[in-house]
Order: C-alpha cells, then structure tokens, then sequence
C-alpha cells in the first residue's frame, strides 16, 4: 500500500500487523524474529505516517523501531535523521525533540 501511495490501508495493516505480533504467545515466536517484526512494521506506520502528513507520529514510529533494534540499520538511522532535519527546518520540532532520540 505505501507504493501505492495508499497511506492510510497501509497504517491500517501496519497496526493490524503490530496487533497480531503483540498478541502472539510468546513461544511462538523468537526474541530475534520479535524484534525484526515490530522493526519492520513500526518503519513501514513511521513512513506511512511522514507521507500523509502526520510527521510527529511517524518520528515516534522510527525511534521506537530504532529502540528495537540490535544491528544499526543504515536505512532506518538515515530515515530518521532525515525526517529530523526536515521537521527542525519547518519548526516542527524543538531542540529538546532532537536530544531525545540521541
């Protein structure tokens, strides 16, 4: 959905998707494979939620996939860094915003 720039069914799949691995039992699934999950859904909402509008959202999607993370995904840090700088320029974000994801 976010190729096609159908942002909102993606949010709507990335929260059901969010839903379902929050509910899981834990046996079913590794501490690895978890994490790679909500990385990856949480990255997909972040990029969904930058794209519609909703900047402040989706920042928050990024650093708590960053948070899940135990590589440095190149990719997400950039990303993150991007929508920063962009929001800092437009005034949407404060200086105290930038030292939290520090």
């Amino acid at each position: 959905w976010l190729r096609l720039h159908q942002y909102k069914k993606s949010i709507d799949d990335a929260n059901l998707a969010l839903n379902l691995i929050g509910n899981s039992p834990a046996s079913s699934t590794t501490a690895e494979r978890y994490r790679y999950f909500m990385v990856k859904m949480l990255a997909r909402r972040g990029a969904a939620q930058i794209w519609s509008g909703d900047f402040v959202e989706g920042l928050n999607d990024y650093r708590v996939a960053m948070s899940y993370q135990i590589e440095e995904s190149i990719d997400i840090a950039i990303d993150l860094q991007t929508v920063e700088e962009f929001m800092s320029t437009k005034g949407l974000l404060m200086e105290r915003d930038l030292t939290e994801s520090e």
